[in-house]
């Protein structure tokens, strides 16, 4: 047995696993900053736990709680409503009974040093407003002649918690102003709070850590900057304004926590990595401003799973493609291994076993072993046999079908080696040599020549891998030619180099380039 034969046999342990086929074929998308245009956004997959499951988190959030307490306290009023004052706004005798009524924590005639202020209008009640101001923007009150009343048809939203909460959420994007409408030095946010939730739930969509509040105030201020003409504006000035739009942020993600749809996590979590705004200035750090300094920034958010729903409906309504674990469950094979392709290893077997669940083992194996059987895609062909996997005993009788294909031969051998099907000596070096030519072409054609050269560190040392690349000419298989060509450009080593251009003439003069 030649040196080059040796080693095509320890490939075939480098390749049976199935780990660097699939993870050359299988890669997350990163996550797409907001201010990009909606349909260039491509976001992760993400599982999301069935609506009923939901509903008793929507359920339990504070905000839910004191929507259903106010409508309710609506409707007692007589039959006709709550009366409002000539501005529009709750009577100030309505609003401080509904402080205690709504848990909203706002202070009455409140005292500060040894001067008594006293309460002379609801307004002054921000819980208690804002609520108001929700339970409009969510349908559940309008205003007739001077008072407020239930909207007839929506009063059966208060017994759907989960339909509920997401009007709730929705409504959310309507209250820049009664939210931030009270800041003395005016408002950056308050007009845009409808394209800013969802910005900000793209920031942290998709992912376990905490993003960090400093990051989220740049992405805000990213989308003031170009909202704004704050051109030859001193840098003082800018920053202060840069703590106003962090200050806000906060405000507004306090009442996505009310909503259940984010948790704040203290400040002290990882360093998150620099994103590269492309800022004018860096964010300085002012522990002396009355803002809240580093401790206010560092706090991170993440979003709850009841959050990562919303925000997947909120993602979709815009347009933008926000995949579901499930989502493919009945689409045909070609459907699902393209759609997978863009995904998670992980998150591609979780898909591949619910769609094997949804037909049935026997029919999900035909339906791959059909198309397996016609596709001349090296990415196809080795995500197919990874799915084949998720159709189980089914799975392994159709591998064993495929076994009189010689295209598909070497993947059917190596998918029952890995899986314990076949003994190892089953993999003939001539298989190993045509899984490796293929996987080479498949990762240059996919993340570059360089990386399909880095595939081969594996094998051993310089003059090994230079023997095995030196008789890929023999491999009968069509991607043999972009292989060689990938590791004749890239290779770091001469003599691997050398050995590819080489075998490339050989290929060349058999008239199989």
């Amino acid at each position: 047995m030649t040196k080059a034969a040796v080693r095509f046999d320890a490939v075939s342990t480098l390749i049976h696993g199935s780990t660097i086929v699939i993870n050359s074929i299988i890669e997350r998308k990163e996550s797409v900053l907001p201010g990009e245009e909606p349909e260039l956004v491509e976001l992760p997959p993400v599982r999301l736990p069935s609506p009923d499951e939901l509903a008793p988190a929507a359920e339990a959030t504070p905000a839910i709680e004191r929507l259903r307490r106010f409508v309710a306290w609506v409707g007692e009023g007589s039959g006709k409503g709550r009366k409002l004052t000539q501005k529009g706004r709750l009577t100030l005798a309505d609003g401080k009974a509904l402080v205690e009524l709504l848990g909203t924590g706002d202070r009455t005639d409140p005292v500060i040093g040894d001067t008594a202020f006293k309460t002379r209008s609801s307004a002054e009640l921000p819980g208690v407003a804002i609520t108001f101001a929700w339970a409009r923007a969510a349908g559940l009150v309008r205003v007739v002649h001077g008072r407020v009343v239930p909207v007839k048809r929506n009063q059966a939203l208060l017994d759907r918690p989960l339909d509920l909460w997401s009007r709730a959420l929705e409504g959310l994007r309507q209250l820049g102003p009664d939210i931030l409408g009270d800041a003395m030095l005016g408002s950056f946010l308050a007009e845009d709070l409808d394209s800013l939730v969802p910005a900000v739930l793209l920031a942290m969509y998709g992912g376990d850590e905490p993003v960090q509040l400093r990051t989220l105030a740049d992405i805000a201020w990213n989308d003031v900057r170009g909202t704004y003409d704050l051109a030859g504006q001193p840098s003082p000035v800018t920053s202060t304004w840069r703590w106003m739009v962090a200050s806000e942020l906060d405000r507004v993600l306090q009442h996505l926590e009310l909503l259940g749809a984010v948790e704040r996590v203290p400040a002290g979590s990882r360093p998150e990595p620099d994103l590269d705004l492309d800022l004018d200035v860096q964010l300085p750090i002012a522990p002396r401003y009355p803002l809240g300094g580093d401790a206010m920034l560092e706090t991170g958010f993440r979003l709850t799973v009841l959050g990562t729903w919303g925000a997947n409906r909120v993602f979709r309504d815009l347009g933008i493609d926000a995949p579901v674990i499930g989502d493919l469950a009945a689409a045909d094979a070609a459907t699902l291994l393209e759609r997978c392709a863009e995904y998670s290893e992980t998150d591609c077997q979780a898909e591949f076993e619910g769609w094997c669940q949804a037909r049935g083992g026997e029919a999900a194996a035909a339906e791959l072993v059909a198309l397996l059987s016609v596709t001349d895609d090296l990415g196809t062909r080795m995500l197919g046999f990874q799915a084949l996997g998720a159709a189980g005993t089914a799975g392994v009788d159709a591998a064993r079908s495929l076994m009189d294909n010689p295209d598909l031969r070497p993947y059917a051998t190596m998918w029952l080696v890995d899986r314990g099907h076949e003994k190892q000596e089953a993999v003939a070096p001539d298989m190993a040599a045509r899984m490796l030519v293929e996987t080479c072409a498949l990762v240059a054609a996919t993340d570059g020549p360089v990386a399909a050269a880095q595939l081969l560190t594996d094998l051993g040392p310089p003059e090994e891998q230079a023997a095995i690349v030196g008789s890929f000419w023999r491999v009968e298989s069509p991607h043999v030619g972009p292989a060689l060509d990938a590791l004749a450009s890239s290779h770091p080593h001469k003599l691997v180099a050398k050995a590819a251009r080489k075998a490339a003439f050989k290929l060349r003069s058999t008239g199989r380039s």
